[in-house]
């Protein structure tokens, strides 16, 4: 039975069309938009009066905005045939998480979250549950960027750092996306794997032998180090404290209690199945 209602596309799809240039400009224009919506909170609202609805409200209805934008501008990164269009949206990717870390590092708006979540504790300004987890998360991200630090030079220099750490992540990613290498075996090593599956692999020509990924080797090695550091800097003993500082288990010990229970839960099914595939390949 045919119907008259028409179909229509609710959303239309993305489409893929922007140039190295052109990936900066749009990046650019997201950067300046939320710097312009803080500093107009900033300029308009007193600690004092600081609100849900005039101080966090504005900030959810930008993210809204420019994160369906970013994804679209970060996705080339990874998918796009042309180099200079994937370098182009790392460089943008490095522009955006600058951004992000001088936005919360400001000390003008940590200020302001600061006193809402102060009001919300005692229940100056009650707000949903989910509005709640979202205000909580945001005041922590102001807190994991230093801003919770006293010392403006040692803010500074914490800032400094997890810009570092940005860029760090994004080239080790960037190398491992753009790594073209592959691993070399010998026909003794794939023993056991079928003529159907090994005749359909290239043959090596040459010596193959080399390092994977050595370029990635001393950024992997900053990175670790600079995230101790930071960690330290924020009160933490590392970085995996730092980490699950939020999360439902929190701290390595709880991780590693956690884990003991399963292994001391699991170890006698374990043995058990262990057992049973001795038995059954005897009989076989």
């Amino acid at each position: 039975m045919k119907t008259t209602a028409e179909h229509s596309v609710t959303q239309e799809p993305p489409i893929f069309d922007l140039t190295p240039r052109s990936l900066k400009e749009e990046a650019l224009k997201i950067t300046n938009t939320t710097t312009s919506i803080w500093d107009l909170v900033v300029a308009g609202v007193q600690i004092a009066d600081a609100s849900f609805e005039n101080t966090i409200w504005p900030i959810i209805q930008d993210e809204n905005v420019k994160f369906e934008k970013q994804r679209l501008l970060l996705f080339y990164a990874s998918t796009y045939p042309v180099k200079d269009v994937r370098g182009a949206s790392n460089d943008v990717s490095n522009m955006l998480t600058d951004a992000e870390v001088e936005l919360f590092s400001r000390r003008d708006m940590f200020l302001l979250v600061d006193s809402v979540v102060a009001k919300a504790k005692h229940r100056e300004h009650a707000q949903d549950d989910e509005s709640n987890h979202y205000l909580q998360k945001l005041h922590r991200r102001f807190l994991q960027i230093g801003c919770g630090v006293a010392d403006n030079a040692l803010r500074n220099d914490f800032k400094a750092k997890m810009k570092r750490l940005n860029h760090l992540e994004r080239d080790c990613n960037r190398n491992l996306h753009e790594e073209t290498t592959c691993l070399w075996l010998t026909p003794n090593e794939l023993e056991g794997l079928p003529d159907v599956i090994l005749d359909r692999l290239k043959e090596g020509e040459g010596s193959q032998a080399g390092q994977l990924m050595a370029g990635s080797v001393p950024l992997f090695q900053e990175l670790v180090l600079l995230r101790d550091e930071t960690a330290r800097m924020l009160g933490y003993p590392n970085h995996f404290a730092r980490k699950t500082s939020d999360k439902m288990v929190q701290g390595p010990q709880m991780v590693a209690d956690l884990l003991a229970e399963i292994r001391e839960a699991a170890a006698p099914l374990a043995m058990s199945d262990t057992n049973q595939s001795i038995n059954q390949s005897k009989f076989n």
